[in-house]
């Protein structure tokens, strides 16, 4: 005898299998949505990975035939770029590298363009200029006989600023202004650290005093600049029209309207706390990048944002980036502890690699 078949045992069934179906659909659907309102409600990063990596090219010491330090950048009105090496000069011009030394074979750590077009040159116990020789091709001409032989062991010229009156020269011991063919002399009474010249303004920290101004011809206390006596302040760049950029290892970054300090929060205050900050320069678009000693390079905009970080990870040879220098065209060279690197930023294109 065949088994009954009863209608509302297969209902049931059936019942059953489409509650089961409903339920992982409704779950699927809610873990959907509740990703998208997560998404939603999180504050944005700005650290964008799907942005891609920007075009790097890498200059090693085998290319350039050099010394693996580098500490500065700067390029002539030709286009021609020079380098501040442990070893020289370092001339480039698209195709062809050559060095050249100072009298005393020293490290170059700063270079500038004069407002006579020549590049400036500060180096250990060593300051000059480059000129071409009768074929056209740059050497150094040392301006160390310009100085009284007291004021000529003065060690490291750690920067050099440029301005339409002249040419400032700044070791730790001595503050040199080369105008008008002659050169005049500042001593501190501690020592000198860090100097800028931001928005027509010379500014130059001294050990136990703080932050000082040059007014006239005699340097003079900016107010509040006590608090910069016993704490590094590695970086003045211009904010807007008016406001600068301060950054420090202590307090983080600062905005400096000229009569007071403020914080300016951003968000990549950790990673520059982290990786030390060291050296910066605005971007073409505003934007800032800002150099460390172990976490290469990051990218702010002006409310901020942490746009990009340019690191091994995005193809440099080495973290320790001592000065970054934007060209004519649209590119940021870096000056790394080993080799230079040169990245197309804000690029116009970007690549992807497997781990994007």
């Amino acid at each position: 005898m065949r088994t009954p078949i009863y209608p509302g045992r297969i209902s049931i069934r059936r019942y059953i299998i489409c509650l089961i179906t409903f339920a992982i659909v409704l779950i699927a659907c809610s873990s959907i949505f509740a990703q998208a309102d997560l998404r939603h409600a999180a504050p944005q990063i700005s650290l964008r990975e799907e942005a891609g990596l920007p075009y790097l090219q890498n200059y090693t010491p085998r290319a350039y035939h050099a010394h693996a330090q580098n500490w500065a950048v700067e390029q002539d009105a030709r286009g021609v770029m020079y380098f501040g090496n442990t070893a020289g000069i370092l001339e480039y011009d698209g195709v062809r590298w050559r060095l050249m030394s100072t009298p005393n074979k020293s490290v170059v750590r700063t270079l500038g363009t004069g407002p006579d077009g020549r590049i400036y040159v500060g180096a250990h116990s060593e300051l000059g200029y480059l000129a071409p020789d009768s074929a056209g091709q740059m050497q150094y001409i040392s301006l160390l006989s310009q100085l009284a032989p007291e004021d000529r062991n003065f060690n490291n010229i750690w920067k050099i600023h440029t301005f339409p009156g002249g040419v400032y020269f700044r070791s730790s011991t001595h503050l040199f202004l080369w105008a008008e063919g002659q050169m005049r002399v500042w001593k501190p009474g501690n020592e000198f650290h860090r100097s800028f010249f931001v928005h027509s303004t010379f500014y130059i920290r001294e050990i136990g005093v703080g932050l000082l101004q040059m007014v006239g011809d005699a340097l003079q206390p900016v107010a509040g600049g006590e608090r910069f006596a016993d704490n590094r302040l590695d970086l003045m760049l211009p904010l807007d029209a008016h406001d600068i950029l301060i950054g420090t290892r202590a307090d983080g970054l600062l905005r400096f309207d000229g009569s007071a300090f403020h914080p300016f929060p951003t968000e990549a205050d950790n990673f520059l706390r982290e990786n030390q900050l060291y050296d910066g320069a605005v971007l073409p678009n505003g934007d800032f990048a800002l150099a460390t000693l172990r976490g290469g390079v990051a990218i702010i905009d002006q409310a901020g944002r942490f746009l990009q970080r340019l690191d091994k990870n995005s193809g440099l040879l080495d973290n320790t980036v001592w000065s970054v220098y934007p060209d004519r065209q649209s590119g940021l060279w870096l000056a790394l502890n080993s080799g230079l690197a040169r990245v197309e930023i804000p690029a116009p294109l970007t690549k992807f690699t497997e781990t994007q």
